[in-house]
């Protein structure tokens, strides 16, 4: 009756609904901010900041899509009772049953053991390359015999280094290239299950925005993947640095008994995890990214676009 034109009157009730949602927001995110840079002695890192824009971009963008969801649906029908209803059904459907569902759709497209299968697995390889602490291993016996011809001696006494050790050392090479082998294959199934999930956030803003901002608060699960691979990297140095004092700080008479010095200990390095920055995260999830942008462009077109209902 004021000559409002239909399309002014659904952005304006969606400015309305965010309004609202912005207003009961904005001072519990000041609230968490301030105790944030308390926490951190005000000591933010670049990366840091950037990761809490990019976080705070995408779910502003998250509202914009659901309040618009909530105006289309509402324009759409005819009575509040049936958009009631309407947003109801597919807020389970969009929040809690597709989820799960693609967890579920992803974990049977792409099985993965369990951990006895897993177990056994490893046991099975291992097994294949010989048994270290058997001294009547075929493969092991060789070793011995081509290390005492090497260094023209007859027993492994003579050798200049203790080849308990230097056994250990070899052995360790195997078993870890064997578990990175096999956890890896482990890790890209996971990585494909998550894919499903991924390509399904197309068709739902909850996923879409869900694997957005796994990645920008690096909990995702290329975070997981990176930090497994930095504590295995670190393991496995650590093992063959014992390995090495072992071979060469200790010998072969008496070797329960003996000790190195502190000083020793003291240059074993600790484990420090070198996070990926904001962009190194991103950059490897360009379908998220692609969806959250794709659902904004779909409800800004509804708005524009929406017929208007028949009275």
């Amino acid at each position: 009756s004021q000559g409002v034109a239909w399309r002014e009157i659904l952005i304006g009730k969606t400015v309305g609904i965010l309004g609202v949602i912005f207003a009961l927001l904005i001072p519990l995110l000041l609230i968490s901010l301030g105790l944030w840079l308390i926490l951190n002695n005000f000591q933010i890192t670049s990366d840091s900041w950037f990761r809490l824009l990019f976080l705070l971009t995408g779910y502003a963008v998250y509202f914009v899509v659901c309040a618009t969801i909530a105006v289309a649906v509402s324009a759409l029908t005819k009575t509040s009772r049936s958009s009631l209803i309407t947003l109801i059904v597919l807020w389970i459907a969009f929040w809690i049953v597709v989820p799960r569902a693609m967890q579920n759709i992803g974990a049977g497209i792409y099985p993965t053991p369990s951990k006895s299968q897993f177990d056994k697995l490893l046991e099975s390889d291992l097994a294949k390359e010989g048994d270290s602490h058997n001294p009547n291993d075929p493969k092991f016996a060789a070793l011995k015999e081509e290390v005492l011809t090497k260094y023209n001696v007859k027993d492994i006494k003579d050798l200049p280094f203790n080849y308990s050790g230097f056994v250990m050392s070899q052995a360790e090479e195997i078993s870890s290239a064997i578990f990175r082998k096999h956890y890896g294959e482990l890790l890209e199934k996971f990585k494909l299950q998550n894919r499903v999930a991924e390509i399904t956030g197309l068709f739902n803003p909850y996923l879409a925005i869900r694997h957005f901002s796994m990645a920008t608060a690096g909990s995702d699960f290329t975070a997981y993947e990176n930090f497994q691979w930095q504590a295995e990297e670190f393991r496995f140095n650590m093992i063959q640095k014992l390995n090495d004092l072992h071979t060469n700080k200790i010998k072969a008479e008496n070797d329960r008994g003996q000790k190195v010095s502190r000083a020793i200990w003291e240059e074993f390095p600790k484990f420090e995890y070198r996070e990926p920055t904001v962009f190194e995260s991103l950059s490897k999830q360009s379908l998220a990214i692609f969806s959250v942008v794709f659902w904004l462009i779909l409800v800004f077109s509804v708005i524009w676009f929406l017929p208007k209902k028949p009275i």
